[in-house]
């Protein structure tokens, strides 16, 4: 750990990182509508600016090929979708049922974390980026890593801005989260891995059942779309909390 940074920042960095090693699962709070709490690092990463693992949709173990030979909830073919999908020309014949988001015992953030654990589906990611100021770094924290600086909006105006311009009233001092780049494994090939950051959402594709959503971003900009289920994304975790009415 690089000690030349300012106080305050690496103070914070230092205190992360030791909660990080005991196994303990960091949080941040954007004071979002949902309440829900963003973890500080993806899954299988010791530190906010590591990759970690890399899962297939639908998926809670990391492998070396990530193909549709080797994905769970398929005949071996593209067109052979066993779970999480609709009547259409990528499910095994006869094949459909009402699922749109992954069950816990697919979802690997709740494997890996607990009760209260899940992937952030589609609205999870749209709530964060129109509730949050973003910049793009090529430099985080002096570690080299490429990626997304998720701050909480200070102001209502800073709210949904990605990179569009530098504002000097944010710092790493201020509450954040960072997502690194990594790109993504299709077969057994990393691709993109300099410049892009894929995250699966929970969410599977309401046009092709074999495409699972996921967010991508940029140097410059971010929004969702869709990948196959059996490549190998990154995955950020929530803690859902549940919003009490102050008057129940």
């Amino acid at each position: 750990m690089n000690c030349n940074k300012r106080a305050g920042v690496y103070t914070a960095i230092c205190c992360l990182l030791t909660n990080l090693a005991a196994g303990n699962v960091e949080l941040v709070d954007f004071d979002l509508p949902s309440g829900n709490l963003w973890a500080i690092c993806n899954i299988g990463a010791k530190k906010p600016w590591d990759a970690g693992n890399y899962y297939a949709w639908g998926e809670t173990t990391t492998k070396s090929d990530y193909s549709w030979e080797t994905y769970k909830y398929c005949n071996g073919r593209w067109n052979g979708i066993t779970k999480y999908g609709k009547s259409d020309n990528y499910c095994a014949e006869g094949f459909s049922d009402s699922l749109r988001n992954l069950e816990p015992i697919d979802d690997v953030a709740y494997i890996t974390y607990g009760d209260s654990y899940m992937i952030p589906t589609v609205d999870d990611w749209h709530e964060l980026f129109n509730n949050s100021y973003m910049q793009w770094t090529d430099n985080y924290n002096d570690t080299g890593t490429k990626g997304c600086i998720i701050y909480r909006a200070k102001k209502d105006e800073d709210k949904g801005v990605f990179g569009k311009k530098t504002l000097s009233s944010y710092s790493l001092a201020d509450t954040h989260i960072f997502l690194p780049v990594g790109g993504y494994m299709d077969g057994t090939t990393l691709k993109c891995d300099d410049t892009h950051c894929v995250y699966w959402t929970s969410t599977v594709s309401n046009i092709c059942s074999n495409n699972g959503r996921d967010y991508i971003f940029f140097a410059k900009s971010a929004g969702y779309s869709g990948e196959l289920r059996c490549e190998g994304l990154l995955v950020r975790a929530i803690k859902k909390v549940r919003i009490t009415n102050k008057d129940e």
